[in-house]
């Protein structure tokens, strides 16, 4: 489709994404980062400026693309906002943004997991993938870690200096904040479910996403055996048993009108009682 036949916010949001999206490429990439994909030796208050503005452009993204915001991946417009009060001093709201995204994994229910399908000779890969997984938490806590060290660690008088010149670095002084969130409320940011949104979604995410962030050696065995390709010849579709199906055609379950089909009775009662009512449409015919 050509570009003068699409409506004029999409051809909008478009021409929006396409200045937004070296940067976009950027912050993806630090947020899967710190999300457990790298771990880093050390981060500063700047990476925790970084990181909040990186999510606040991926949410740009998802507005702008229309990806529904049922699961809400970002929380771009949180992260911005708790970024302008915490150069008002307030750095609770950012420590309980980075908890909530960073912390809180099953640690031991994954290992338990684990010890299951390492017991199954069948489900080695499975125990590979968990393993990997498992690792992947344990680096994004250990992000976390480090993200909280460096805003404890300085003093909240130079915690505050160094917070405010990270902002201004990324235009994200309190009065570029409010009208960056003031923004996300006109149609250029709201949901539009469109193909021409969606094909660009894809293709960007085909970019940047994680599998083109991992090296090959980071992807944990092979396919679980759940989806393995069968090895048999598949028999005709007719003869494939579906699993929890329901015979509907039997003498008596769901037959209002008591029809004799060709399936049989199981049980000598259900023959008996078939009988009787075969005999009774005989007379009646």
């Amino acid at each position: 489709m050509r570009a003068s036949s699409l409506p004029d916010v999409v051809q909008q949001k478009l021409a929006t994404f396409d200045a937004l999206e070296p940067e976009f490429a950027a912050c993806f990439a630090f947020v899967e980062a710190v999300h457990g994909q790298r771990r880093f030796p050390r981060l500063s208050v700047a990476d925790v400026v970084r990181y909040l503005h990186a999510c606040y452009i991926c949410e740009c993204k998802d507005r702008l693309l229309g990806v529904p915001q049922t699961i809400r991946r970002y929380r771009g417009d949180e992260a911005l906002a708790r970024l302008g009060r915490w150069q008002a001093g307030d750095s609770t709201s950012v420590v309980a943004l980075l908890e909530e995204r960073l912390d809180g994994h099953p640690f031991a229910q994954i290992t338990a997991e684990m010890a299951a399908a390492q017991s199954q000779p069948d489900q080695a890969a499975m125990a590979a993938r968990l393993a990997h997984g498992r690792l992947v938490l344990l680096t994004r806590t250990m992000n976390l870690t480090r993200l909280l060290d460096a805003i404890f660690t300085p003093t909240d008088a130079k915690l505050l200096r160094q917070v405010r010149e990270a902002a201004a670095k990324l235009d994200h002084t309190p009065e570029q904040i409010a009208s960056a969130l003031a923004a996300f409320a006109s149609p250029l940011y709201a949901y539009m479910a469109h193909h021409a949104l969606a094909q660009r979604n894809m293709r960007v995410m085909n970019i940047v996403g994680v599998g083109a962030l991992m090296r090959p050696a980071d992807l944990p065995g092979d396919r679980t055996w759940r989806v393995l390709p069968s090895t048999e010849p598949p028999g005709p579709f007719a003869e494939i048993p579906i699993p929890s199906y329901t015979e509907l055609t039997s003498p008596l379950h769901n037959n209002l009108r008591h029809h004799r089909f060709v399936d049989r009775p199981d049980t000598p009662a259900d023959i008996a009682r078939s009988t009787t009512i075969h005999v009774e449409e005989v007379r009646e015919a």
